[in-house]
């Protein structure tokens, strides 16, 4: 709910029977430390859309909701997929140092930042990010990319309850190419299907292998509405800026003559 948002506190871990992807956002990115969850499996939507926002996510933790309590210290180890509900001073302080040898990477990273990218024989390269939600916009200008070099258009998708709607795809493709500045952005194109699948798209089918099977550009090969209209709100979002694509899985010459 709004008002449970609004009132987090700063370092605040949520713990949770569930959550949807949409409501995971509506939560101050400033505020929120991790995530726990009693189901959510390592390819729920709300899952890949804390991972993709840096927090830390910890799903199927059974009993969490009835055995943490408003207040109680949490250490969310998203690397093991861990919780340590009330740790020990011991536990939490090499967790604490783990933190600050990450801040100190950090601070050598925002350094680097300044330096050119050249290798040592000379050659320019472009380092850029990787995005796919509005929130990751900021850190564009805070990396020091050249660029975005893969927006993930089908985070949209997992977040929202139905297909977005054509105005909504064009609105964030158009807020993306704003705020890159005339930096390069390429765009995927709607990857779903495999371990990605979204709730209101009834079309899915079971196979041995989903991650090579119908996904991806075969899906929309297969749906060619769904293409069409992405394209066509990237193409209106562009407004004559280049536009760059990346057509996910493609096996075949094939499929891009299709």
């Amino acid at each position: 709910p709004d008002d449970v948002a609004a009132s987090l506190p700063k370092d605040a871990i949520i713990v949770a029977r569930s959550m949807g992807a949409a409501e995971l956002l509506d939560y101050p990115r400033d505020k929120l430390r991790g995530l726990v969850l009693e189901d959510g499996a390592a390819t729920s939507h709300v899952v890949i859309v804390a991972r993709a926002m840096g927090i830390p996510v910890a799903g199927q933790m059974r009993g969490a909701v009835s055995m943490a309590e408003n207040g109680d210290a949490i250490i969310v180890d998203g690397e093991e997929g861990a919780i340590h509900l009330r740790p020990q001073p011991d536990l939490e302080a090499a967790y604490a140092e783990k933190v600050r040898f990450r801040a100190r990477r950090q601070e050598v990273y925002r350094e680097l930042r300044k330096k050119p990218s050249v290798t040592k024989d000379g050659v320019q390269v472009d380092l850029l990010m990787n995005a796919g939600l509005a929130v990751d916009l900021p850190q564009l200008a805070e990396a020091g990319a050249a660029g975005i070099g893969l927006f993930r258009t089908e985070l949209q998708f997992m977040v929202a309850s139905t297909f977005p709607r054509a105005e909504a795809q064009e609105r964030l493709y158009r807020d993306v190419l704003d705020a890159a500045r005339g930096k390069p952005v390429t765009f995927r194109t709607i990857d779903i299907g495999g371990d990605k699948v979204l709730p209101y798209f009834k079309d899915t089918i079971q196979e041995e292998n989903p991650a090579l099977g119908w996904r991806a550009i075969r899906l929309t090969l297969d749906r060619p509405g769904l293409l069409r209209t992405q394209i066509r709100a990237l193409l209106k979002a562009c407004g004559g800026r280049e536009l760059k694509l990346m057509l996910p899985m493609v096996t075949e010459l094939g499929e891009i003559a299709q």
